[in-house]
C-alpha cells in the first residue's frame, strides 16, 4: 500500500507541475507570436539608445532598424543549410535521449518497486553475507557507515526539496513585485532546475 500510495503521489505531483506549466508555455508563446513586432521594436530603440549613449558627441544616427532585424533572422533560418544540419542533429539528439530517458525511468521505477517490496529480504541476505564474511567488529563498522549514509542522503534530499521550494516561493514573489510577465511558469522552472 505504501508504494503504491508513493508512486501515485509522485504521479499526482508531476501530472499537477506539467498540468501548471503546459498552460502557461502556450500562453506565454501565443504572446511572444502576437507581439513579436512590439518586442522587436522595443529591442531596435534599447539598441539605439544604447549606442547613442556611448557616442562622444550625441549626433549618433539610427544603426538599426525593425526591418534589418526581421531580414537577418529571415536570412539566417532561410539561408544557412548548416544551420539546417545542426537543427537535425540537435533534433535527432534530443529525440535519442529523450528515448533514452523515458525507458531508464521506466526500469528505475521497475527496480524501485521490486527494492521496495523486498527491502526487508534483501537487507536480511545483506546482513547473512555481511556476517558469512566479515568478523563481528568489520560486521558492526560497515553497519554504522550504512546508518550514516542512509541518514546523510536523506538529510541531502529533503533539504534539497526545501531548498528548492523556497526559491521558487521567493522567485515567483520576486517577479509579482517586479512585475514580470509570466511568474509562475519562470518560478516553477528555476524551483524544478534548482533540483
Amino acid at each position: 500500500i505504501s508504494i503504491t500510495l508513493t508512486l501515485v503521489t509522485a504521479f499526482v505531483i508531476l501530472t499537477a507541475f506539467l498540468w501548471l506549466l503546459i498552460p502557461q508555455v502556450i500562453s506565454s508563446s501565443k504572446d511572444l507570436i502576437e507581439n513579436y513586432d512590439e518586442y522587436v521594436e522595443s529591442t531596435v530603440d534599447l539598441i539605439n539608445s544604447t549606442i547613442s549613449k556611448l557616442g562622444a558627441d550625441g549626433n549618433f544616427k539610427e544603426y538599426i532598424s525593425a526591418e534589418d532585424i526581421r531580414e537577418r533572422v529571415v536570412d539566417f533560418f532561410t539561408s544557412s543549410s548548416q544551420l539546417m544540419s545542426s537543427v537535425l542533429n540537435y533534433v535527432s539528439d534530443f529525440a535519442m535521449g529523450l528515448f533514452v530517458g523515458i525507458k531508464n525511468t521506466v526500469i528505475g521505477i521497475f527496480i524501485a518497486i521490486y527494492v521496495l517490496i523486498s527491502k526487508e529480504r534483501l537487507q536480511a541476505l545483506a546482513r547473512k553475507l555481511g556476517t558469512a564474511f566479515l568478523s563481528e567488529k568489520k560486521m558492526a563498522i560497515v553497519e554504522k557507515y550504512m546508518s550514516i549514509t542512509h541518514s546523510t542522503f536523506t538529510g541531502f534530499f529533503v533539504g534539497k526539496i526545501i531548498d528548492s521550494a523556497i526559491i521558487l516561493l521567493l522567485t515567483f514573489v520576486l517577479l509579482l513585485i517586479f512585475g514580470i510577465n509570466y511568474p509562475l511558469l519562470i518560478a516553477m522552472i528555476v524551483g524544478i532546475t534548482n533540483i
